[in-house]
């Protein structure tokens, strides 16, 4: 694993400016290195003025199995739909390790907002022209599938994750609680998952970002005008729709008026029902993505996030009916 702790006074010595460098035939070093993200398994920087006509370009360092989805997702499926989306510069796989380097136009542009309106009706009708105009090309190019099996699986793994580690020495009778409560939840859900089942049955299956949240969408000028641009494709899949309509503030009446061209069956009370599975979905898919930071004697952040989560996911049992 490269040495990320600290960006060095040769730009040029970082990682990701040395793994840029394999890639293009002319080394570039950037103006500056901006760190976006720095977890354990998962880096990213913004590297200044390396890209065509200097612009910027984002620098991932991330798991394999992260990696070449993504790649999948830029090169064999974005193509097909009739919007813009991110140049893809490439994957360098680094050698006799399980993580690779991953470029990225940069998104830049204006980070979308749940209180500006014109943002949640601009990201409700891309998000409808993207369900509606999945070709079967990308059916058929075998994505994960984002269905409620895939989340059942997210139940399962995150409460085994919660409870391998509940023997932390470094959990207060607070955090305890909390990780308990959560677990009970998961029970719950996984009782009545056939009733989750059935608010999906019907609901057409398409091509999902599977991440849609206000971090990962960012609106940009262009030559005809303002694009929204979303990025963070890792999970990507086919599958149930309910999982992209958790969007903060995304307009389900101007979604609907979308897709009710194509899928006349979808109505707002529908759609308002599985969104609330798709909220079930989420959550469950981050509290197993954070439950391995609960092995850690450094537990501020994961709890933060899991307290976050067992308010979230009672509030969205409540609103499915789905309590005990």
């Amino acid at each position: 694993m490269p040495e990320h702790a600290a960006i060095p006074t040769d730009l040029s010595e970082h990682p990701a400016v040395r793994a840029w460098s394999k890639l293009r035939p002319t080394q570039i070093v950037p103006e500056a290195i901006e760190s976006l993200k720095n977890r354990n398994d998962s880096k990213v920087y913004r590297l200044l003025a390396v890209g065509p006509g200097r612009s910027n370009v984002v620098a991932k360092w991330c798991p394999r199995a992260n990696a070449l989805p993504e790649r999948t997702i830029y090169e064999g499926v974005l193509p097909h739909f009739p919007f813009s989306a991110l140049r893809y510069y490439g994957l360098l796989e680094e050698q006799n390790a399980p993580f690779c380097w991953v470029f990225i136009e940069d998104a830049e542009g204006v980070p979308y907002s749940p209180d500006i309106e014109e943002h949640r009706i601009r990201a409700a009708e891309w998000l409808g022209v993207m369900h509606t105009s999945a070709p079967k090309a990308v059916a058929e190019l075998g994505l994960p599938g984002r269905g409620p099996d895939c989340y059942l699986g997210c139940l399962r793994s995150a409460r085994e994750g919660i409870r391998q580690n509940l023997a932390n020495p470094a959990l207060t009778d607070d955090d305890q609680a909390v990780l308990h409560g959560i677990v009970s939840q998961c029970d719950v859900l996984e009782q009545r998952w056939s009733q989750v089942e059935e608010c999906c049955d019907g609901i057409p299956w398409t091509f999902v970002h599977g991440d849609f949240n206000a971090s990962n969408v960012h609106f940009r000028a262009t030559p005809s005008g303002t694009a929204l641009v979303p990025f963070d494709w890792e999970c990507a899949g086919w599958g149930v729709l309910a999982v992209d309509l958790v969007l903060a503030g995304l307009d389900l009446p101007t979604y609907c008026s979308v897709v009710r061209r194509f899928w006349p069956g979808l109505d707002l009370v529908v759609l308002q029902r599985v969104a609330v599975v798709g909220r079930i979905f989420r959550l469950l898919a981050f509290a197993d993505w954070e439950s391995p930071s609960l092995a850690s004697k450094w537990l501020h952040k994961p709890m933060k996030h899991m307290r976050c989560y067992e308010a979230e996911i009672a509030r969205e049992i409540q609103a499915a009916g789905l309590e005990q």
